[in-house]
């Protein structure tokens, strides 16, 4: 599978779950981002534990820290988990170039990198929403 189609197929399942969140008034779209974001990062975790290299498993298990940290004190801070899940596409796009080393599927971060995307681009554009004159919850 070349990074292109590992890449769509992530769009695809991103925009799937970004039409399932969709449904959901737009002032509560933060929470299922949040949720979403956790179980992403719990993810990567679970593949640095698997590659049974401790200083990998330090790694992603600080990065999902991080992200974990976010979705739990700005739950339902659409842009703050926008500006998350762009983040955690940045870190894919450091797993495809190798700069972190921990072993996960050949094709999961570019799939990973397409879902981040959408999600990311979804809830900005949902926060961007939020702040225009009349809109609703």
């Amino acid at each position: 599978m070349t990074v292109l189609a590992q890449m769509v197929a992530g769009v695809v399942g991103g925009a799937l779950n970004a039409a399932l969140i969709a449904i959901r008034p737009v002032g509560n779209r933060g929470a299922p981002l949040a949720v979403c974001l956790g179980v992403a990062a719990g993810i990567y975790v679970g593949f640095g534990l698997q590659d049974g290299q401790p200083d990998h498993a330090f790694t992603e298990l600080l990065a999902a820290l991080l992200f974990i940290a976010a979705a739990v004190w700005w739950p339902h801070a659409t842009r703050v988990m926008a500006i998350a899940w762009l983040a955690h596409g940045a870190l894919d796009g450091l797993h495809m170039m190798g700069v972190i080393e921990t072993r996960v599927p050949h094709w999961y971060p570019g799939a990973c990198l397409g879902w981040d995307v959408v999600l990311g681009l979804a809830g900005l554009h949902w926060a961007n929403a939020l702040d225009r004159p009349g809109a609703s919850s």
